[in-house]
């Protein structure tokens, strides 16, 4: 079932309060959730220094990013995948740590099929 799509303000505060690094990855996810391709996982609606994200279509498909422990302005980005043990037996990376915004994205959009995200 795919979520409904988001305005730019309801997907910042579908996020809640983020740290700057966050709010700007969030500001070049937003069309991929406004059209419904990428969703904000609830659970870490709260943390102000991680994001869970997930494909409305593949719920199993994840990314979990987070901010803490890493350089300043960068990121750390654990995937899941529908199905871990292939993924891992493929030699699919389940982590990266200290991600620039623009490496950071463009892994996203290669993990979710996603058109180059901003």
């Amino acid at each position: 079932m795919k979520p409904h799509a988001m305005t730019n303000r309801s997907v910042r505060i579908a996020a809640g309060p983020k740290y700057r690094a966050l709010a700007a990855l969030i500001e070049a996810l937003t069309p991929a959730c406004s059209d419904g391709a990428l969703a904000l996982d609830a659970r870490w609606r709260d943390n102000e220094e991680a994001l869970g994200l997930y494909a409305p279509e593949c719920p199993e498909l994840t990314a979990f990013v987070f901010t803490y422990a890493q350089p300043r302005e960068c990121y750390a980005v654990e995937f899941d995948y529908p199905d871990a043990l292939a993924a891992a037996a493929a030699g699919m990376v389940r982590s990266h740590e200290a991600l620039e915004l623009d490496a950071l994205l463009a892994m996203l959009a290669t993990h979710f099929d996603l058109p180059e995200l901003a």
